[in-house]
């Protein structure tokens, strides 16, 4: 499937004509949905989001928590870090600062990359249950996110790394096809001593040894052939084995040229998937050797994901942006041929596709995510939370403020969801769905991923 098709595929139905089958159709729906996509004794359900935040009522403005957010409700509850009123800890384990990455194993357990520009880093399992905080990789006990404390103990083996950042998890389809073993987590990052460029680095899941996959390996020698690694945003893991990052040089006004990039985790080797064929080396703001793909050209790049379709096909989703344009887009690449498709957001001359909350581009902030079930839902983050519909690029707010003023940094309407409020979204991921069933609403198949959100609606509709 095309990303073009993508933006032309039928939605499923928002209403039925009568109302006694619409209270029939969500009741039922809802019956299925419970019956075939219950968790079991768990925090999280399958579709519910995770997000992390920094905590205005926090001493230390870095000190984050990792929310619950409830996609029918957007009610919004702390599952690990300081509680409401920031006055105790929910979870065992040192406090969470400066979380770089987040995302969600095939098991439900919550990985974030914690600390930020020191030795203090380390890569954390989060149980949803107790929020306790275990260290899979990095600093055991660090005294704040620039320092290991005393003796700088660390688990795992390999290069000590200042960041854990765009993090993602290796499924048992990806592993079958490189040298990356389920259940691994590939972060972007740089090393120490190698100047401050881009690297992605395997973190074993079972030991917590730090393995050089591309960039630079521990002695700061180039590893793997291709493109140089500018400015790394979004990591991701495919079916095909693959690992797909974006690659942005810069210039004295900001971000220059724009590459999509296959990362072959077995050499380290770097190609061209979407955008500039070769950036000058010695002149990064030009692009050299024409472009890769069609489709306007994206300006910069804040995060990615993948979208999967049947037969083993996927397409990388971009939360992107494009030059001159104030908001930004979701945007669809193919793998394959390097075609862009804006999904949702302003493309071209900065006409819209959808409607509903703008995708904020905040000057000095990089915190945007996006996030996929992978089967049609997709969600996305700055000051708000969003749900977007991939058939027709129409943003619902899920969470949050319905008119948040990102210049003043106040919120000029309502709150959509109770709950302890978050001042500002980080990292945003959606609870995987057992490894069974789906539930069949409206005529179309729903995973369990996305099944609650639909019974919300058809429940409205009721």
């Amino acid at each position: 499937m095309s990303p073009s098709s993508l933006l032309s595929s039928a939605r499923l139905p928002g209403s039925l004509p009568i109302s006694g089958i619409r209270r029939t159709a969500a009741g039922l729906a809802a019956a299925l949905v419970a019956t075939l996509c219950a968790s079991g004794a768990s925090a999280l359900d399958p579709g519910d989001l995770v997000v992390t935040a920094p905590r205005a009522c926090a001493p230390d403005p870095r000190t984050e928590s990792v929310f619950r957010i409830d996609p029918a409700t957007g009610d919004r509850s702390i599952l690990s870090g300081l509680n409401g009123d920031c006055s105790a800890e929910i979870g065992a384990g040192s406090s969470l600062n400066d979380i770089e990455g987040l995302t969600l194993d095939e098991n439900g357990t919550i990985l974030v990359g914690d600390g930020d520009g020191g030795d203090g880093a380390r890569l954390l399992a989060i149980d949803p249950m107790d929020g306790d905080r275990t260290v899979v990789s990095g600093c055991l006990s660090p005294v704040s996110s620039f320092s290991c404390g005393p003796g700088g103990a660390d688990r795992g083996t390999g290069p000590d790394l200042p960041f854990y950042a765009d993090l993602a998890v290796v499924d048992a389809d990806a592993a079958a096809l490189s040298i990356l073993q389920p259940g691994d987590v590939v972060v972007r990052t740089s090393l120490p001593g190698c100047g401050g460029e881009s690297a992605l680095v395997q973190i074993e899941r079972t030991s917590g040894d730090r393995i050089p996959l591309t960039g630079q390996d521990a002695a700061c020698r180039s590893l793997g052939s291709g493109p140089l690694l500018y400015g790394v945003n979004g990591t991701v893991v495919a079916p095909d084995g693959q690992v797909y990052v974006a690659n942005v040089s810069f210039g004295p006004s900001g971000p220059a040229q724009l590459q999509i990039l296959a990362v072959d985790p077995d050499t380290g080797d770097r190609s061209v998937v979407s955008g500039c064929a070769e950036i000058a080396p010695l002149a990064p703001t030009f692009c050299v050797g024409g472009f890769v793909g069609a489709g306007a050209l994206l300006a910069d790049v804040d995060d990615l994901t993948i979208q999967t379709m049947p037969f083993g096909a996927f397409e990388i989703l971009a939360r992107a942006k494009y030059a001159g344009c104030a908001d930004e887009s979701v945007v669809a690449i193919d793998p394959t041929t390097g075609d862009r498709s804006v999904v949702s957001g302003p493309f071209g001359v900065c006409a819209p596709i959808g409607t509903g909350p703008a995708l904020l581009d905040p000057p000095f902030d990089d915190d945007r995510s996006i996030a996929t079930d992978g089967f049609g839902t997709v969600v996305t983050a700055d000051y708000r939370v969003l749900e977007i519909d991939v058939a027709t690029g129409e943003r619902t707010l899920v969470s949050g403020c319905t008119n948040y003023d990102p210049i003043a940094g106040v919120c000029l309407g309502s709150i959509v969801g109770a709950g302890p409020a978050i001042d500002a979204h980080g990292e945003v991921a959606v609870v995987p769905e057992p490894g069974f069933g789906g539930a069949l609403l409206g005529g179309a198949v729903a995973t369990c991923l996305g099944a609650r959100r639909r019974v919300a609606r058809l429940e409205r509709a009721a």
